[in-house]
C-alpha cells in the first residue's frame, strides 16, 4: 500500500482514537490533530523502537524474539552464517527473551499502532523485488524474503503467502528437503529487474532428478542424485577431508585436474569415486549442484 498512514497512541486512549480515525469525510491531517489532543502520539517506527525485544525468523521453522539492541546485528548474521552459528551468537550475548517474557513487554507496552486511513493501492514494481524468490507447486506458492523484503510482506495485511526469511542457497536446500519430489514445480531465486528475461528464463521442473533454479539473469539447474551423493558422502567426514573433496571436485570441473588426475585420486578418497558416478554431463550443472550441496554440508 502507498499513503498508508500508522502512529502509535496510548493503549489506554486506544479506543477513543480509533473513532476518530474511522470517521468519514474527515482529512487524514485533521484525524492526526483531534488525535494529538487526548493522545501521546507516535511515528510508527518510534512506536517500534519502543518495544524492548522484536521477534526474528532463525530458520523457516525456527522464531526467536531478539533484543531491539541487538536485532540489525541478528539480521546481518542470518544472511551470512547458518542457523547453528546464529544461535550461538545469540546465546552468548545474551540478545534473546523467551516467548513469555515477549508477549509480557507488548501487553505492558504504553502504546499501540492505530492505522489512520487505507491508503493507495501501490502498483508492483518488478525491480522492488530484487531479491525476491518464491517456489510454486499446483498446491502453493511460497515467497522467500530476505532482508527488507520480509519486512515489507509481514506488514501485508492478510498476507495469503507463506514468507521464508532468505533466500540464495538456503532457499534451494530447503525446497530440496521439504518438497522433495513434489512436480511440477517452479523456482525463482530472484525475481530481478528485467521482466523479458525473467520470462524467457523461466522454466518448470518436471523430472523429479531435476531442480531449475530461474532469474532474470539466467538458469541453473540442480542434479539432484549428484547432490544426494555429496551430502551422503561426505556429511560423516571431518570438515578438513570435506573441504578437501569438494575443492578437488571444484577443481576437475574447472579444469585444474585432467580426468587422468581426478582418477588417480580415486584410491586415495573413495569418496570421489562415489561422487564421480553421478555427476551430470552438464560441468556447469555440476558445479552449481557442488555450490548447493557445500552450502547444505556447511550447515550440519
Amino acid at each position: 500500500m502507498r499513503g498508508k498512514k500508522v502512529i502509535g497512541v496510548e493503549k489506554g486512549k486506544l479506543t477513543q482514537c480509533e473513532k476518530i480515525a474511522s470517521a468519514e469525510k474527515v482529512t487524514l491531517k485533521e484525524k492526526e490533530n483531534e488525535i494529538s489532543k487526548i493522545s501521546e502520539v507516535l511515528k510508527y517506527e518510534k512506536y517500534q523502537l519502543s518495544l524492548d525485544a522484536q521477534p526474528i525468523f532463525i530458520s523457516h521453522n525456527k522464531c526467536l524474539y531478539v533484543k531491539r539492541e541487538y536485532f540489525e546485528k541478528a539480521l546481518k548474521l542470518i544472511e551470512n552464517e547458518t542457523p547453528s552459528q546464529v544461535l550461538k551468537w545469540l546465546k552468548l550475548n545474551n540478545a534473546t527473551v523467551t516467548a513469555t517474557q515477549f508477549k509480557k513487554i507488548i501487553k505492558e507496552n504504553a502504546f499501540s499502532a492505530l492505522t489512520l486511513n487505507k491508503g493507495k493501492e501501490n502498483p508492483n514494481i518488478l525491480g522492488m523485488n530484487k531479491g525476491l524468490g518464491l517456489v510454486a507447486t499446483e498446491n502453493s506458492i511460497e515467497l522467500y524474503a530476505p532482508k527488507k523484503h520480509y519486512q515489507k510482506f509481514c506488514a501485508v495485511e492478510k498476507n495469503c503467502f507463506k514468507l521464508n526469511p532468505f533466500n540464495g542457497s538456503r532457499m534451494i536446500v530447503d525446497i530440496i528437503e521439504r518438497f522433495g519430489p513434489t512436480r511440477p514445480i517452479l523456482v525463482i531465486n530472484s525475481i530481478g529487474v528485467v521482466k523479458e528475461n525473467l520470462i524467457k528464463n523461466t522454466k518448470v521442473s518436471e523430472a523429479e532428478d531435476k531442480l531449475h533454479v530461474c532469474s532474470d539473469s539466467g538458469q541453473e539447474t540442480v542434479c539432484l542424485k549428484y547432490y544426494e551423493a555429496i551430502v551422503d558422502n561426505l556429511k560423516h567426514l571431518k570438515k578438513s577431508e570435506s573441504t578437501e573433496t569438494i575443492n578437488l571436485l571444484k577443481a576437475y570441473f574447472y579444469g585444474g585436474l585432467s580426468p587422468t588426475d581426478i582418477s588417480s585420486k580415486f584410491s586415495e578418497h573413495k569418496t570421489i569415486s562415489n561422487i564421480m558416478k553421478a555427476t551430470p554431463l552438464d560441468p556447469h550443472e555440476a558445479l552449481y549442484t557442488l555450490q548447493i550441496a557445500s552450502d547444505k554440508l556447511r550447515s550440519l
